[in-house]
């Protein structure tokens, strides 16, 4: 399990790093992206995966990302 985690509902900035730490791409992570815990399937992702923009989209862990 990950030490580290995303504010829900506050928001926070998200970094893709490269292997010697340089940014290669900072988001934000809006307050509305996160899930309702038990009652909702979105997520925070790119569509199409790996190079659209970063949108809501629905929680398919493992699958391509689709919109809601």
């Amino acid at each position: 399990e990950a030490g580290w985690g995303i504010s829900h509902g506050n928001g926070d900035v998200i970094y893709l790093l490269d292997g010697s730490d340089s940014i290669l791409v900072q988001q934000d992570y809006p307050a509305d992206a996160a899930p309702v815990v038990g009652t909702d399937l979105r997520a925070w992702g790119r569509f199409p995966d790996g190079t659209g923009s970063f949108q809501i989209v629905v929680s398919s862990p493992g699958e391509s990302n689709t919109l809601p």
